[in-house]
Parts: structure tokens; sequence; C-alpha cells
């Protein structure tokens, strides 16, 4: 959002300031599930990323829960899923049961989630925090392992991990398209209205789809596989922001051209410090 990126990093939610490659960490530690401010908030394994402006919004993988974070006052609290306890039950709040959430995205009025456990895409409404199951597993649109997904106004862009597939939910009549399938195992995703941009784990690489005339090309190739977990790319006008190694660089979306921001493709750690000085 704006000149700042939110990353999801070990259990902990950091920042990284797009213009000098500063890293900070606004919340959490890696270990049991607790809600809290700032750094006294636990994740077990924060995933999927998502923000309007005020708020992020964090699918903590292992717990099984999603949570927001105030970004004014950096106030960590659990808005659906109930932690440590797992299935796949709608409802209303912590009566609500997922397993393991991934990816999320959000058309303004209601949150989408990968439930890559149950192979399905589950809604949360924003106004009342009850989740419903948008598409399941037992559907005739089935999925197989749904991991990252974006949104625009009026469809869901869904990658199907293990069904090796890139599909799109229309929202409003739940139909379910298949755009893409044979492909390498897609996990994140990220779209401009025109492209969308998937990493292909088992090939390693980040995949460039043609929306208006279904052309795919590689985008960026020999991308590090650990790296290429679930949960969210993001992107704007010029450049699409991915992880690479333990660093996270930036890709000019017209000349492909890569840049590192922040971190280190090599070395890891937890320490905030500016570009290339700070660990992920």
């Amino acid at each position: 959002m704006g000149n700042t990126l939110y990353v999801d990093d070990g259990g902990r939610v950091r920042t990284v300031d797009i213009p000098t490659g500063a890293v900070s960490t606004i919340s959490g530690r890696k270990t049991v599930n607790a809600d809290g401010v700032g750094m006294s908030a636990r994740f077990y394994l924060p995933t999927g990323i998502w923000g309007d402006g005020s708020s992020l919004y964090v699918t903590d993988r292992y717990s099984g829960t999603i949570r927001q974070i105030d970004l004014r006052t950096q106030e960590v609290r659990t808005l659906a899923g109930f932690a440590g306890d797992f299935g796949m039950s709608d409802g209303i709040g912590n009566h609500a049961r997922f397993r393991e959430p991934q990816g999320i995205c959000s058309d303004g009025t209601a949150l989408y989630v990968a439930d890559y456990g149950n192979g399905a895409v589950r809604k949360i409404t924003m106004e009342t925090w009850e989740v419903s199951t948008l598409v399941s597993g037992g559907d005739l649109a089935r999925f197989y392992s749904p991991a990252g997904l974006w949104c625009d106004a009026t469809s869901i862009y869904v990658a199907d991990t293990y069904g090796h597939a890139i599909r799109r939910i229309d929202i409003a009549t739940r139909k379910v398209t298949t755009l893409l399938s044979g492909l390498a195992g897609p996990i994140q995703i990220w779209g401009d209205g025109r492209f969308l941009y998937f990493s292909n784990q088992f090939g390693r690489s980040i995949m460039k789809f043609d929306l208006a005339t279904s052309e795919l090309t590689t985008f960026v190739e020999s991308v590090p596989f650990t790296n290429l977990g679930g949960g969210n790319f993001w992107g704007d006008d010029r450049y699409l922001y991915i992880p690479f190694g333990h660093s996270i660089r930036r890709v000019d979306k017209s000349t492909g051209e890569m840049t590192n921001i922040a971190g280190s493709e090599t070395l890891f750690g937890t320490e905030d410090g500016s570009a290339e000085t700070a660990r992920l």
C-alpha cells in the first residue's frame, strides 16, 4: 500500500519501505497464537496478507485463524476461526473453522480465503465476520489445494497448487472456470486487470498470463524453490514484488529487470535494518 510493503515472515509481520528498503517488524513472534499489540501478539505461521489502508488481514495458517492488524495502533485480533481447532464449518467469528488457510483477497465488502486443507474457498462478510463457504471440494467444480488468491470487483482468481491449474470464480454466480491447466504447482498469484502473475512452484518460475489473449509466458526464471510458498504477491502500475531467497525483489513488469530492495538471497534472520542489511 503506497510506498510500503507488508510481509509475512516466520511468525512476524514486517514492513519494507519501497524507496529505501528499510525493514521494520510491526507485530508478532512465532509461537502459540495470541492477540495483543505489536510484539506482544503471536502468530503461528502467517501466510497470506491483504490490506485496505487501515488494517491488514492475515491468514495464520497453522493456527487455522484469520487475524486483523490495525495499522494505526498495531493491535492484533482474531476475526475468525479458533486457534488449534481445525475443521470445515461456517459460522460467525470463532464459531467458524478452517484447515490451513493460505491466500486472502477482498472485493471491498468481503474477504475471500483459500482454505488449502479443505480444498475450498471461503467468504468472510466484513460487516458481521460471518464465514460461509463459497466453493468447496464437494461442489462440481472441485478444487484440490487452493493456495493463492487475487480478486477484482467481479472475480476471484485461484492458484490451485496440486490441481496444477489457475481457475476463476464468478463472485455473483459462484461459477468456476479453469483458465489454465497442466501447470507445475501454481501457488502465489496477483493481477493488474490485464495480466495475471503466478509462481510455478515446481518449475521454479513466475509466469505471466494475458487475460485478453490467453497468452502464457515465463516472466522470471530460476526462482529459489523454498521461497515459492503460499500467500500473496503484490504489484503496482510498474513493478511486481516477489520473495527471492531471503530477500524481497522488485521486477519491472515491462522489461523483466529484477532489483533487490531488502534482505539477502542467502543470509536469513530477523534483524530490522536498511535494505540489504536487514534479514528476513
